[in-house]
């Protein structure tokens, strides 16, 4: 048992069931750590299901009613981690376990890196022309090999790619997972200096097999458009406020890799990566304001399911038949719900 599985979860009672299935279908041994937050009904609903699976997978199950503090939540299951590497994972994922084996075992023999993980593919279901559809995308990850820690800051910045959902070293996640919520800096930024800690901390190895499948949020894919429509005009409001964070962000990189490490060089990039970063946000924000102003909800809709549906199968193509297996896999339990 050479890593164990976080899965956190709230009042999702139909995503954990769906989880708990498919990792019994594989046969999956390893241990997998539950912290769930539900409330009322659904909280006894995931307790009847743990003890439903207790004897098929091997669960430690932590409930926390009333823990509204998300990194206390997940902090506390970290804590009961007994294994040198783990791997965190929603309760909407699908690991594929050989592939998480294989990073956890990398990272074991190779202390000079911090993270391992492989190919990553995330899905939304859309109806397209009245008929089911999965449309694919491919959630991008990075190799960062540097010797030195400030090259790895200026590398991963450089071509940014999250580093969330991959094998780390159960020490390090919950070290930089605490200091990456420890102030108020906004959701993404939370995210980003997380990632910026997994570099500080060592190399990252990227494998080229399938790893995981995560479903994406699918907002986008609202038959009735009135949701996707509504988070346009509240995205486009509330960028402008979220870039005052940044400041407080940059603090925390500087900080986080010490003065020995901080040179002009470093000081640049992480400069530079701020300038992209407002770059990005104030395109995305303009962009939104321009859907708003020229497309009508359902032309937008229709539209975005006709480029995902383009990009879809090339990115299929790219997966051997054994990976092909996990995703008919995955679409035939999705399909059921």
């Amino acid at each position: 048992m050479s890593y164990t599985l976080v899965i956190p979860t709230h009042n999702r009672p139909t995503y954990l069931k769906r989880s708990f299935e498919y990792l019994s279908r594989l046969g999956y041994g390893n241990r997998i750590v539950i912290a769930d937050s539900s409330e009322g009904n659904i909280a006894r609903s995931n307790s009847d299901l743990v003890d439903k699976f207790i004897g098929v997978l091997n669960i430690d199950y932590l409930h926390m009613e009333g823990v509204d503090n998300y990194t206390l939540k997940v902090v506390n299951a970290i804590e009961r981690v007994r294994t040198e590497t783990m791997m965190f994972c929603g309760d909407d994922d699908f690991i594929v376990p050989e592939q998480v084996n294989r990073c956890s075992d990398f990272l074991i023999k190779n202390k000079e890196y911090s993270i391992a993980s492989g190919k990553i593919l995330q899905f939304r279901r859309s109806k397209i022309f009245r008929s089911r559809h999965f449309l694919w995308t491919e959630y991008r990850q990075r190799r960062i090999s540097s010797n030195e820690s400030s090259a790895r800051v200026q590398n991963l910045l450089s071509d940014y790619r999250p580093t969330w959902y991959a094998v780390h070293r159960t020490k390090n996640f919950l070290k930089n997972f605490e200091r990456s919520f420890e102030k108020d800096i906004g959701r993404s930024l939370v995210e980003r200096l997380f990632c910026v800690c997994d570099s500080i901390d060592g190399k990252s190895k990227l494998f080229d097999n399938l790893f995981l499948i995560r479903e994406a949020d699918n907002t986008l894919t609202d038959e009735y458009g009135n949701k996707t429509w509504n988070d346009l005009i509240e995205k486009a409001e509330i960028i402008s406020r979220e870039n005052q964070k940044y400041f407080l962000y940059e603090s925390m990189v500087i900080e986080s890799l010490g003065s020995k490490e901080l040179n002009s060089d470093v000081y640049s990039i992480i400069s530079n990566d701020f300038e992209r970063w407002m770059q990005r946000k104030n395109e995305l924000r303009q962009g939104q304001l321009t859907r708003l102003q020229y497309f009508t909800p359902n032309l937008y809709l229709l539209l975005s399911r006709l480029k995902s549906k383009f990009f879809s199968d090339r990115y299929i193509k790219t997966l051997n038949d054994n990976e092909r297996d996990y995703l008919r896999e995955i679409v035939q339990m999705v399909s059921a719900i």
